[in-house]
């Protein structure tokens, strides 16, 4: 094994950040990967002690930093008599990226798909998107395409 654009090595759990980078461009690209700790960019082990803690960490901050959500398969695996963290993971709703804590000077703050949904969404930065009414609560608000513009139309502009 060997890396590749969808598998990636990480020496150890310090670069976990990192390997959640990974992931994220990994699921951008291709839908699909692996992230393996305890293994150098030789495909070297490294011989590391894996508890179910240490799984629960690398699950909780998979969880905790990306978005949209990935339910991916944390496990640990034997190779060659040594202990690696193997993480196979897969997503179709891109685009993936990082939510995370950003200090500032007197606040915190967080980046979230909200945040980043006002880059996108106008009526989001008129902080009134949540007010447009949604098909998947009323399936004969829109009749037809014609019609969900029109309703668009006057949602953001009056």
């Amino acid at each position: 094994m060997k890396e590749s654009e969808t598998i990636e090595f990480k020496k150890s759990l310090a670069e976990l950040g990192e390997g959640l980078n990974s992931m994220e461009a990994i699921l951008n690209k291709h839908a699909a990967g692996e992230l393996w700790f305890g293994m150098k960019n030789d495909s070297t082990q490294v011989s590391k002690e894996v508890t179910e803690t240490t799984l629960r960490k690398v699950s909780q901050s998979i969880a905790a930093h990306i978005e949209p959500k990935i339910f991916p398969e944390v496990s640990n695996v034997l190779l060659s008599g040594k202990s690696c963290i193997r993480v196979s993971f897969s997503g179709n709703e891109k685009p993936y990226y990082s939510i995370e804590w950003k200090s500032g000077a007197s606040t915190d703050a967080f980046t979230s798909t909200m945040s980043l949904g006002s880059l996108f969404h106008p009526a989001t930065r008129l902080g009134c998107w949540s007010q447009f009414p949604r098909l998947e609560t009323d399936p004969g608000l829109f009749h037809s395409p014609t019609s969900a513009l029109r309703q668009l139309c006057r949602f953001l502009f009056g």
